[in-house]
């Protein structure tokens, strides 16, 4: 079975799924993890943040070409705008709305991006529309538990930020995973069954029938 899960599935591709999200992960984990952070001001730092995540998403996109796929295209140009939310607004002064309208933006941004592919892989039924529906339930719960505080609890934005970036990263690895898990055949076959999304894969191999020939044999037969 393990096999058929590593043919089936391009282990470069995984390889920069995987890489992507971790960034996201580690970035929040140093943000929560390391009190010098927060002598720093998250105006000041968060547009270097958001654009290094749009370099690394713009990479993993000219990595991970997928057919019809811009996923991770528009992952990089969400993080370019947020960025550029953020410089543009911050010489106004009002550093707790501008944080938390940025960070609110983004947030809905991904969730329209998501729901966007989540809609394509419906109409075109496949099976992945699972992993990807249960990630877009997750970014709209980790918007309004984590992002909302931003409004009212800014003192706490290093802290907020982190948590944010590492429960983006949690969320989008689940779909990765669960993307792998579903390219068992079984599974396959049991989600398209009952949810009708998808042709039905025949599971069972295909034994190949030998021709034997029949050797002549010289008797007199009778008819």
């Amino acid at each position: 079975m393990k096999k058929v899960l590593i043919k089936e599935l391009d282990k470069a591709f995984l390889g920069i799924d995987l890489m992507l999200y971790c960034v996201y992960f580690v970035t929040g984990y140093i943000m929560i993890g390391f009190p010098e952070v927060e002598i720093l001001k998250p105006i000041e730092y968060s547009p270097v943040l958001f654009f290094m995540f749009g370099l690394f998403s713009l990479i993993a996109y000219f990595l991970n070409r997928r057919t019809d796929n811009y996923e991770y295209l528009f992952l990089g140009l969400i993080n370019v705008i947020v960025a550029s939310f953020i410089l543009v607004y911050a010489f106004f002064g009002n550093d707790a709305l501008i944080m938390s309208l940025g960070v609110s933006l983004y947030s809905l941004l991904n969730i329209l991006n998501k729901s966007y592919y989540l809609v394509k892989m419906l109409k075109n039924k496949d099976v992945n529309f699972y992993p990807k529906t249960i990630t877009v339930i997750l970014l709209i719960f980790i918007g309004f538990l984590i992002v909302s505080p931003l409004f009212t609890k800014y003192a706490a934005a290093n802290m907020i930020l982190g948590y944010y970036f590492m429960a983006f990263s949690l969320a989008n690895l689940l779909e990765v995973l669960l993307t792998i898990l579903i390219r068992n055949p079984r599974l396959d076959n049991a989600l398209t069954s009952i949810f009708g999304l998808g042709p039905v894969k025949d599971t069972k191999k295909k034994v190949k029938l030998k021709e034997i020939k029949k050797k002549k044999i010289s008797k007199n037969t009778k008819d």
